[in-house]
């Protein structure tokens, strides 16, 4: 069902549009887990760093700023999903910030794990290029005026 005064998107883009919304949803609910396994390193959810236990440790060493961290990002992205569904325009925008934050952290990581941060730097640009582009811009529309009481 269209929103009333939105233009009519094309199914590929309408694809993308809750392709987006969906791995909003999904990272914010996975950082939640890290958040918890990061606050009881020994619990039960510990497995999902299988292969990555030196990647846990070092984030260990930092703790709660680090867990405060993934917690904000947590609530930043179900946030930018919230909105997205509604086809609000912050959310686009929250998007882009949270997209470009990752690309940083890949570009930051490029010397340590060089295929890893080149496969996230790669899919962060296209990702973003999307986000950016006239046609993503105008599905999301203007802002909707503030109601008066009548």
């Amino acid at each position: 069902m269209a929103v009333t005064g939105q233009p009519r998107e094309a199914v590929p883009l309408r694809a993308l549009r809750y392709a987006f919304g969906v791995f909003l949803v999904a990272a914010g609910l996975f950082l939640i887990i890290v958040v918890v396994t990061i606050v009881d390193p020994g619990g039960g959810l510990s497995g999902i760093w299988a292969g990555k236990e030196r990647a846990f440790h070092d984030l260990l060493r930092h703790q709660v700023l680090i867990a405060a961290g993934f917690a904000c990002l947590s609530a930043a992205m179900l946030t930018a999903a919230a909105g997205w569904w509604r086809r609000r325009r912050w959310s686009r925008w929250l998007g882009v910030a949270i997209i470009a934050a990752d690309l940083a952290g890949n570009l930051v990581t490029l010397r340590s794990d060089a295929a890893s941060a080149a496969l996230g730097i790669g899919i962060d640009a296209a990702i973003l290029t999307w986000l950016l582009l006239p046609v993503t811009a105008r599905v999301f529309g203007r802002p909707r005026p503030a109601e008066h009481p009548g």
